[in-house]
Order: structure tokens, then sequence, then C-alpha cells
């Protein structure tokens, strides 16, 4: 997520990176950004999936490569958010101290973004996390677009001023919601899906850069969309960026 995200904000991250020397030097573009790398090392190859594409249109997709995971983040450590704008990764059972610990002892001026696709961890019930999406500005939810009873009880999540819903539900599209608005929003047209490893990652977290930057939230998702794309047009979850 951190290749997206503007250098003008004091940013925590969660977000796994593999052991290799490109994930050394993100580390480093990171720490330039101030820019807090909260996260395990991943040793092995950068996570990717092969799409077999047959004949009668049907894709197969293989099983995600993840590597292996080389190292935990210690979940005793006390972190002092004191001096971050933003903190900002994917709730996990594994992360969610860290963002209950930031919770406890956020000041006004402090944002909370999260990304809500591991919904599966605490089996599909909003009311365990509810906690953290009233006080997240910026939250992205990707249920399965089967799963229609999850998918109506996000769209209702009541919302206070400033707090937007990114819901994003595959080939089907997806949702943008504030306070005040919902709209409806279709995938971008792609002439060959390669690899669909880091799509969610790179949406979030380019509309989480141009929405720090005061942008419309049109153009966000303008950006946001661009930015999925182009991760799916490539094989592996490798860093991009929208000027290149």
């Amino acid at each position: 997520m951190a290749w997206h995200l503007s250098a003008d904000h004091e940013v925590s991250l969660f977000s796994p990176l593999s052991d290799d020397t490109q994930s050394d030097e993100l580390i480093q573009q990171i720490r330039s950004q101030r820019i807090q790398f909260i996260g395990p090392r991943l040793k092995g190859s950068i996570p990717s999936q092969e799409i077999e594409l047959r004949e009668d249109g049907e894709k197969i997709f293989s099983p995600f490569n993840h590597g292996v995971l080389k190292q935990l983040p210690n979940l005793e450590i006390k972190l002092d958010f004191k001096n971050f704008d933003i903190v900002m990764g994917p709730v996990h059972k594994e992360t969610l101290p860290y963002f209950e610990s930031f919770l406890r002892d956020k000041k006004d001026n402090q944002e909370l973004f999260l990304d809500f696709t591991t919904l599966k961890e605490f089996d599909y019930d909003l009311d365990l996390i509810s906690h953290l999406h009233q006080q997240s500005t910026l939250m992205q939810f990707s249920p399965a677009e089967e799963n229609q009873k999850l998918v109506e009880k996000i769209k209702t999540i009541e919302l206070r001023n400033q707090q937007v819903i990114l819901l994003t539900l595959g080939a089907q599209g997806g949702v943008l919601r504030n306070s005040e608005s919902l709209h409806l929003f279709q995938p971008p047209k792609i002439e060959e899906v390669k690899d669909t490893t880091g799509a969610g990652d790179a949406f979030f977290s380019t509309f989480a850069n141009y929405f720090l930057n005061k942008e419309s939230l049109d153009y966000c998702l303008q950006q946001a969309l661009m930015a999925s794309k182009l991760t799916i047009s490539r094989v592996g979850s490798s860093p991009l960026r929208l000027d290149n």
C-alpha cells in the first residue's frame, strides 16, 4: 500500500512485504515518506496468481503463491501512535489489537483507514468489528457478491460526516458511499486479466492517496480504478506508479 501513499502525511502501515532486494528498497522509500512499516516479511517469491483463459471464456485461477512467512509482528508491543496522522491497513485478527490500541488514545486530528476485505476471519459478522468502522474515516469492504445479505448490510452502515465506504464486488463493480450519497461504479475494462494479486491494495491505497490530498471522490475513484487495472494487467504484486 505504501507505494501509492502521499509523502505529505504521517502514516502507520500494516502490510506484508516479500524478503527480497525490491522490498528493501521499498522500505527505504517508506521511511523517507515518514511512514512506519509494521508487518511481517515474507520469505519467497512475490505473490502471484496465474490465470488460464479457456476457449469458452472461462477463467481458471491457480492457487495464490504467497511465499513462506518469515516473522510475525509482536502483538505485545505497545506502539506510540501520537506522531501519526493516519493509521491504515487490513483488519486481521493479528492486527486488531494495534487498531484498538490506536483508538483508545486517538486524537481528533488523527484518522483511521481500514481494509475489511478479510471479514471471513470474523465469520462475516460486522458487529464484531463495528467499533472499528464506527471510528474509521475511510473503509474498504470486499465481500463475495453472492453474499447479498452482507452486501446490503454494508450499504446501510450508518455513516457520520466525512466517512467514506468503498464496497468492491469484483466483476460486478462496486459502491462508493458517504453520508450523503451512494454511487455505483463499474470495473475498469481490461483487455487481458493476468493476475488479480494486489488489485485490492492498489485500489484502496490509491484512493486513500488522493483522498488525503482533498481531491473529489469521483477523481479518487477514477485513479483507484486505474491503479487496479494496471495491477490486474500484469503478473505479480510488485509496486506500480500511475505516472509511469
